[in-house]
């Protein structure tokens, strides 16, 4: 291509950001460029929300008027923030390499209690603008009152940092092209699978005319199909709820292993475990009007009342498997070492040593101990790793740390099977730990029509075992719990 394009950007320093990054893989492919900056409705209206503004496109009509004009030959825009629908006579070139779609919490230090879920103190002030974000917000932490932010990354970043707020919630992406020092602030990670983040968040898309074919065919070697096919899935779904980019919607898809899923609804839901008022898996399935029977097959007992301060006294980590592990391991009042740290598998035991006072350096995630342990094995190899739990565990954890890592495994309780276990008339039945599935099947059988839901891999081999089919989460927490039961 032998013109020199013309890059139509916003001006804000995320989007500079992002239009010299296409300028620059063009220049790798000996395409010259030059950017136009053009100003956007929602870089002028700055003091309304999201659902206060009028139509559709509030950072991209302009740009695609532009381009329309003939003014400048390519748009790059954040691909969150696109209409479902192109304006006829432009479409959507090359997408670019995914960045990673968390969310980042973004907490002033003082106003940081681990005792509680996302870490922002009881009653705090959290800014966003995103309606998608306050109502997930709101769903695991009722508490907090949310307030309007609006502005660049570092307008909100300095918004913060003015103490306007006591936390706020921005893409990890913007944060991350941008490489902004946050080390003032604690900051809190939520993963795709917990917090749902907008369909397309983290990709950029390049826009251009339609009739444009050269440069159709030379964008090619900028994008990406493999990225395009997954937000392809998301963006359907927000076309089929009539939304725009603002529809307070999240939707997140990854493939995996070519299987897709058609949704059924039940009447009744079966979970092995006890499950509070305020739980999200509790308010999901009532919300849809779904029965919930949940009761544990199970009861724990523990093994020691004391525990001796010298197991601790060279442990670099201590890791707990379950919620149990970890009420029972602080139940003993243990002397910790000064600069231990902790692990746990998955946010349901993270929340737990939350309660206790404590953070965890390492979270697990998904569905499967194997790979748990992978990434657990890259911060804890060669190390002292202590295990508070069952006094016969599986020690999926254990078996992936290297042979230079010592390994301390601490029964801390024991698990008693219930007798005479009552058989559930539920649609789908939930377990959360093979020995509930030990419990139910001691004494009953799964009827015809009943499907299964498995927490994890592990609780899953016992159906293996059966010839039993199962579906597995997303992640193991009861948001993947609750995904998992609507997607059978």
């Amino acid at each position: 291509m032998n013109r020199t394009l013309i890059i139509g950007t916003r001006g804000s320093e995320l989007a500079l950001w992002q239009a010299n990054f296409v300028k620059d893989s063009l220049a790798a492919i000996n395409v010259n460029a030059e950017l136009k900056i053009i100003k956007t409705q929602g870089d002028r209206i700055l003091n309304l929300s999201f659902d206060k503004l009028e139509g559709k496109g509030f950072f991209t009509k302009e740009l695609e008027e532009e381009l329309l004009a003939g003014t400048i030959d390519l748009a790059v825009h954040s691909h969150k923030d696109l209409p479902t629908e192109n304006p006829p006579g432009l479409i959507i070139a090359a997408v670019s390499e995914r960045e990673d779609p968390a969310e980042l919490l973004l907490i002033l230090k003082d106003c940081v209690d681990v005792r509680q879920k996302l870490s922002v103190k009881y009653g705090g002030i959290v800014g966003t603008s995103s309606n998608r974000r306050k109502a997930q917000l709101l769903a695991v932490r009722p508490d907090l009152e949310i307030e309007e932010l609006r502005g660049n990354v570092p307008t909100r970043v300095g918004k913060l940092r003015d103490e306007d707020y006591d936390a706020i919630m921005l893409a990890k992406a913007g944060v991350h092209r941008l490489g902004l020092d946050l080390s003032e602030f604690h900051v809190e990670e939520l993963t795709p699978t917990e917090f749902i983040p907008a369909p397309a968040q983290g990709v950029l898309a390049i826009q251009i005319r339609e009739s444009d074919t050269e440069l159709f065919q030379t964008l090619q070697a900028l994008h990406h199909q493999n990225v395009a096919d997954e937000l392809a899935v998301e963006r359907k779904v927000l076309k089929l709820f009539g939304g725009g980019c603002h529809l307070p919607l999240g939707c997140y898809c990854r493939k995996d292993e070519d299987k897709y899923q058609v949704r059924k609804f039940f009447s009744k839901v079966f979970i092995s475990r006890e499950v509070s008022e305020n739980s999200y898996f509790r308010k999901a399935l009532e919300k849809n009007n779904i029965e919930i029977d949940a009761r544990s097959l199970i009861r724990t007992v523990p093994v020691i009342n004391k525990l001796d301060p010298y197991i601790l006294r060279d442990t670099d980590w201590i890791f707990f498997t379950s919620k149990n592990a970890v009420e029972y391991f602080f139940n003993l009042q243990p002397q910790l070492p000064k600069k231990v740290k902790f692990g746990v598998m998955g946010s349901g035991s993270e929340d737990t040593l939350r309660r206790h006072g404590h953070f965890a350096e390492f979270t697990g995630e998904g569905n499967d101990t194997t790979d748990v342990a992978v990434d657990f094995a890259k911060l804890a190899n060669g190390t002292t790793v202590t295990f508070p739990g069952a006094a016969s565990p599986m020690r999926s954890i254990q078996q992936g740390l290297s042979a230079d890592t010592k390994i301390i495994d601490l029964p801390v309780y024991e698990t008693v099977l219930e007798e005479n276990v009552e058989a559930t008339s539920a649609d789908v039945l939930v377990f959360t730990s093979p020995s509930n599935v030990d419990a139910y099947f001691a004494e009953n059988l799964l009827e015809p029509n009943q499907k299964v839901v498995t927490i994890g891999k592990s609780t899953g081999k016992k159906f293996d075992e059966m010839g039993v089919k199962y579906t597995l989460p997303f992640s193991p927490d009861e948001i993947g719990l609750a995904e998992a039961v609507f997607g059978i």
